[in-house]
């Protein structure tokens, strides 16, 4: 029984893992994205 029981566990807690690393990627990514957005319309103001 318990032979059977860790590996369920440590692949919950891989998947668990895996799926905090795709939540972190992708706000990274909104923030960049948001940076981005933000220094082009102050280049943009700037020119003006």
């Amino acid at each position: 029984m318990g032979l059977s029981y860790y590996p369920d566990l440590f692949v919950y807690l891989l998947l668990t893992a895996a799926i905090a690393l795709l939540i972190f990627f992708t706000i990274t990514s909104i923030r960049m994205i948001f940076s981005l957005s933000r220094m082009r319309e102050k280049r943009r103001k700037k020119k003006r």
